[in-house]
């Protein structure tokens, strides 16, 4: 009975915090488009790709880190492994890897890591726009760390915690995401 009454609050919570949280939006309205971290909305594998993203309420197993870290509870595999490698716009290249290891009624942990390589890159001037024969190499790199777990038969919950670098020639950033979400099993 203790269980049950502490998964009616954890859902309770979480939908809370799903009503209250809004977009936040940082800048200089002049700057618009020039965002970082955009690298986090570049999708990774074949079916919710394929589907244009409408797959968030139905994914399950180790590809649903990317787009709802609570379908990674749901698959039936005690153990998941994914790895993929594609060539994205302008000859930017992206891998990603991600693991994901059922715990027994603790839940499902995984990691993934999604990385950006977009080559060399030739330094220009405006003295020398043709190039100084010097080249740099961006390099974004997503770290992600998932904590999920079915609980009821029906409803699933998982959480992402991600860090995110960008690194672009002499500029650094890094940063934290998180994601947060739910699945509603309907049917039989």
């Amino acid at each position: 009975m203790r269980v049950k009454g502490f998964n009616i609050i954890l859902i309770l919570v979480v939908f809370s915090l799903l009503l209250v949280a809004t977009q936040a939006d940082a800048g200089n309205e002049k700057r618009r488009g020039t965002a970082g971290a955009l690298e986090l909305l570049i999708p990774v594998g074949s079916r919710g790709t394929a589907l244009g993203g409408n797959v968030a309420a139905s994914i399950t197993g180790v590809e649903a880190m990317f787009w709802n870290p609570a379908g990674v509870a749901v698959s039936g595999a005690s153990a998941e492994v994914m790895a993929s490698h594609f060539e994205y716009i302008a000859g930017i290249n992206v891998d990603y890897a991600a693991v994901a290891a059922k715990f027994g009624s603790v839940g499902t942990f995984g990691l993934n890591v999604k990385t950006l390589d977009f080559g060399d890159i030739p330094v220009t001037t405006e003295a020398e726009p043709e190039g100084t024969g010097q080249t740099f190499n961006p390099t974004f790199v997503t770290i992600g760390f998932t904590y999920s777990k079915q609980l009821t038969d029906r409803i699933a919950f998982g959480t992402n915690i991600k860090l995110v670098t960008e690194s672009i020639q002499n500029s650094n950033a890094t940063g934290a995401a998180f994601d947060f979400g739910l699945q509603y099993i309907a049917g039989g």
